[in-house]
C-alpha cells in the first residue's frame, strides 16, 4: 500500500513488478521489469505512478483528483478511449 493512500491499491512483485490502481481516476498501471534493487526505489516508483495518474488534473497531479465516473457514464462506449486488457 502506498504511503498516504488516496483510494489507491498497490501490489509489488519480486524483482520490480508493480500493479497500481487509482480507483478515483479509474486507472490501472502495470510495470513489468527485472530490477534487482527494486526495493530501494519503490517509493520513487509510486511517486511516478501518482504523477502519471494526475497528469490530466489541474496543477499537474498536485491538485485534487477528478471524480470517478458514475456507472451510467462508465458503460457508455467511447471509441476514442483505450480499454484495459
Amino acid at each position: 500500500m502506498p504511503e498516504n493512500p488516496r483510494d489507491e491499491v498497490l501490489a509489488i512483485g519480486i524483482w520490480g513488478q508493480y500493479l497500481y490502481v487509482d480507483r478515483t481516476r479509474a486507472l490501472v498501471i502495470v510495470k513489468t521489469s527485472v530490477d534487482y534493487d527494486f526495493d530501494i526505489r519503490d517509493h520513487e516508483t509510486v511517486e511516478v505512478f501518482r504523477a502519471i495518474a494526475g497528469a490530466g488534473d489541474p496543477g499537474g497531479g498536485r491538485g485534487p483528483a477528478r471524480r470517478a465516473l458514475p456507472d451510467k457514464e462508465k458503460s457508455r462506449p467511447n471509441p476514442g478511449r483505450l480499454s484495459a486488457l
